[in-house]
C-alpha cells in the first residue's frame, strides 16, 4: 500500500534551515567544550585551555543568533513558534521520542533533510 503524505512545503525554508544547523553547531560546539573539560581533567594538561574562551564566546554567538533569527519561523498553520518548547491541547499528538524536546527534533529533521513536524499543531512540512 502506497502511503500518501500530506506533506506541505515550508514557505521560507532558509530561515528554518540557518536557524537548525546554528543550533546544531552549538550543540556540538558544547560537546567539544565538554571534551576539553574532560582532557583537563584526566591528563592534568593545561594544553587546551586557550579554547575554551573562545569556545564559549562561539556557543553564545550561535545561540543569541538562532533565538533570534529564530523567533521568526513560525508554523503557517497555527502561527506558532517552531523553536520553541510548546505546551498546548494541540501538541499531545505531535509524536516524539521520550529524551527530545519536540522543537529539538524539528532540529534533527531539519539538519537530516527529512520532513519536520510543528510542534504545537503537528503539521507536516518539507523544505525545497
Amino acid at each position: 500500500m502506497n502511503s500518501v503524505s500530506n506533506s506541505i512545503i515550508y514557505p521560507n525554508p532558509r530561515i528554518v534551515r540557518f536557524v537548525s544547523l546554528s543550533l546544531a553547531a552549538s550543540w556540538l560546539v558544547i560537546v567539544l567544550l565538554i571534551g576539553v573539560f574532560a582532557f583537563r581533567e584526566i591528563t592534568g594538561s593545561h594544553y587546551l585551555d586557550a579554547l575554551i574562551a573562545p569556545l564559549g564566546f562561539l556557543i553564545l554567538i550561535l545561540v543569541v543568533l538562532s533565538l533570534f533569527v529564530g523567533s521568526t519561523a513560525r508554523c503557517p498553520e497555527c502561527r506558532c513558534l517552531l523553536f520553541k518548547q510548546v505546551k498546548s491541547d494541540l501538541s499531545m499528538s505531535a509524536w516524539r521520542p521520550i529524551f527530545l524536546s519536540k522543537w529539538s527534533l524539528v532540529v534533527i529533521n531539519i539538519v537530516r533533510v527529512r520532513p519536520f513536524n510543528c510542534p504545537n499543531c503537528n503539521q507536516e512540512y518539507t523544505l525545497k
